[in-house]
């Protein structure tokens, strides 16, 4: 299947397919470990008590932003009066994809919003042995396995983290995975989850009447539990408060206007202790 808007770094390659899924996702050598190998990172959306993952059902469009390396998604969906923009980006310095998601409200009336991401990691190409598990340092979801480690976080509102999480296992048992436990719009909040195993963090958002709101979303590569990035998420956080800062992905007119998203918590890292920081 020909993938589109891959973004990377030269050591983390994550691309999409055309319903705006990530189905590849290469670390720390583009080319060799595939740590999805054939699953799907879903994007779904909850609003009105109605729920739909990211794909046929809506319209899409992906590209880059003029001259750069960011994505340029926008994502409608007629019955819910709902546009979503996306800008995706890894960093050119650290091992982190983000995702920056702008939801614009097409009715009057004000409305609860909910994201649904998932994450469903073979890690290096095999789901035999994977663990993932609610961190409780950095309150954010970490994917393991021999020295492979992955990071998952993101928030709507800023030093609040996700608003739901879930873990839980894929395919063994007739299970079919625990993203189909986001499409009722409440998560099960089940902390940990080892052999095959997938997780979905939620994201609530609260839009005005024709009103616009952000989320941010990020997945960060290692090879010990540090180089993940727990340790940098905490510095940022600061116990979720000291830093004021989002990150941010910005460019127009081929020009990239880049500032890089933990710079102004680095200086505030009492916390950290691994050399990532």
């Amino acid at each position: 299947m020909p993938l589109d808007i891959p973004v990377g770094n030269g050591r983390l390659l994550v691309c999409f397919d055309q319903n705006y899924c990530i189905r590849d996702l290469y670390y720390p050598h583009v080319g060799q470990e595939n740590h999805i190998g054939g699953q799907f990172f879903r994007l779904g959306v909850w609003v009105n008590n109605q729920f739909s993952w990211v794909g046929q059902d809506w319209k899409r469009d992906q590209r880059y932003l003029l001259d750069t390396l960011i994505t340029q998604v926008s994502l409608y969906h007629e019955g819910f009066g709902l546009l979503i923009f996306c800008k995706d980006a890894v960093d050119f310095h650290e091992n982190i994809y983000l995702r920056e998601i702008t939801l614009e409200n097409l009715t009057p009336r004000a409305r609860e919003v909910r994201l649904f991401l998932t994450q469903d990691f073979n890690i290096s190409g095999n789901d035999v042995g994977d663990t993932a598990a609610l961190d409780p340092v950095s309150g954010a979801i970490v994917h393991y396995k021999g020295a492979r480690y992955f990071l998952i976080d993101g928030f709507a509102v800023p030093g609040k983290g996700f608003s739901q999480f879930a873990v839980g296992q894929k395919g063994i048992g007739g299970r079919e995975g625990t993203y189909k436990d986001a499409e009722d719009g409440i998560l099960s909040g089940n902390p940990i989850a080892q052999g095959s195993v997938d997780s979905v963090i939620g994201l609530t958002l609260q839009l005005g009447g024709l009103g616009k709101e952000k989320a941010y979303y990020w997945i960060t590569a290692g090879q010990t539990w540090g180089r993940s990035g727990v340790w940098i998420l905490w510095s940022k956080r600061g116990g979720r408060n000291s830093c004021s800062s989002a990150p941010v992905i910005t460019g127009s007119s081929g020009s990239v206007k880049r500032r890089h998203p933990w710079s102004s918590c680095r200086s505030r890292s009492a916390n950290c202790t691994d050399v990532a920081c």
